[in-house]
């Protein structure tokens, strides 16, 4: 691995997966990841970053159906917040369209 390493990791409710932010991929470059409890499964979450993106911050569903996050992936210094099913499918931007400036700097999932 040529990255540097984990900035922040959080378990799934159910403990079925663990989440965590890591330059795994590229020397920093901070991307969402996940993993099963026993390593077999690692897939990469976040969609693909633009040139400077990274993920900011990520939190799991109640029921650990997915997980949401809020990085600078379309726009570099833009923090939008996109959503992902554990394996990394179905990755969707949640946040609408911002203004000028705009940026999303926290969420919470309703329970």
């Amino acid at each position: 691995m040529t990255g540097t390493g984990v900035s922040d990791f959080n378990w799934a409710p159910n403990s079925t997966w663990l989440a965590y932010i890591a330059d795994q991929n590229t020397a920093d470059v901070f991307e969402l990841f996940t993993s099963t409890p026993d390593g077999v499964v690692n897939d990469i979450v976040s969609g693909p970053l633009v040139a400077g993106g990274n993920v900011e911050e990520d939190r799991w569903a109640p029921d650990s159906s997915g997980v949401g996050y809020i990085a600078d992936q379309d726009t570099d210094n833009v923090f939008e917040l996109f959503a992902s099913q554990p394996d990394g499918n179905d990755n969707t931007q949640l946040s609408g369209d911002l203004v000028v400036g705009g940026d999303v700097f926290t969420f919470e999932w309703v329970p």
